[in-house]
């Protein structure tokens, strides 16, 4: 796993944990993809319905997230995960998020800051946590756990296992030693900066678990500003209840 999944885990794991298991809860996987934490959420919901824009096997619903098929208050979950940078309108997308949410639902929800473009030509906007914030509460919605993923020593790290990885490729093609090159990756770098990778979350796992209620805005110290070079976030914000 790279930083990014292993930190998604973490926080996603926890999260379903706080969960009480019922069996007529309802929960959506929008922008499901491969369904990497199906395992994480399946225990707690006795109904899972699973969308994607693009079509893929196992899918229940093709859905586009800016007009969601589904009626009002409809789940009491919804898991959006390392989708809302690839929407053009991650606006209207919360706005239908919240509506189909009940009443003191949840909507956990992971997006990129610091992070390469990827699923080019896809790739429209990173939103910092006071953004998604605003985002959340012109839709009737309010952080109530949320996690900086990374830092700035993170951001270098990343940035050094991409830059290693791209030189011994390289170095391989032009010396055609490509099994080489997938060996020292394999069995090299990869294993090298997954070790660090474990080792920072553990070391900070409260921070990835979680922060209950409200942003980082404390930049005192160099802890403090370090902290204001996130690779991405994690969130769980709640749908305020009433009619």
């Amino acid at each position: 796993m790279n930083f990014n999944d292993l930190a998604i885990h973490v926080f996603l794991r926890n999260a379903f944990l706080d969960l009480p298991v019922r069996e007529d809860a309802v929960i959506l996987d929008l922008g499901c993809g491969t369904q990497p934490y199906r395992a994480l959420y399946l225990p707690y919901f006795g109904r899972v319905v699973r969308a994607d824009y693009d079509v893929r096997d196992r899918i229940d619903v093709r859905a586009d997230a800016s007009q969601l098929p589904f009626k009002d208050e409809a789940f009491d979950l919804v898991l959006f995960s390392e989708v809302i940078e690839h929407v053009s309108r991650p606006d209207i997308v919360i706005a239908e998020i919240a509506r189909i949410l009940k009443p003191d639902g949840q909507l956990l929800i992971t997006w990129p800051f610091i992070y390469m473009l990827h699923e080019l030509p896809n790739d429209y906007t990173r939103i910092g946590e006071f953004g998604m914030r605003e985002l959340l509460s012109r839709n009737g919605m309010k952080f109530d756990k949320i996690a900086v993923r990374g830092d700035a020593v993170v951001v270098l790290v990343v940035l050094m296992e991409f830059l290693a990885s791209g030189l011994f490729e390289s170095i391989a093609r032009i010396l055609r030693l490509r099994r080489v090159s997938t060996f020292v990756t394999r069995y090299v770098l990869r294993p090298f900066f997954n070790w660090f990778y474990r080792l920072h979350i553990a070391v900070f796992r409260q921070r990835y678990v979680g922060t209950k209620g409200s942003e980082h805005t404390s930049l005192i110290g160099i802890s403090g500003h370090l902290a204001h070079w996130p690779l991405g976030y994690c969130a769980k914000a709640v749908k305020r209840g009433g009619s």
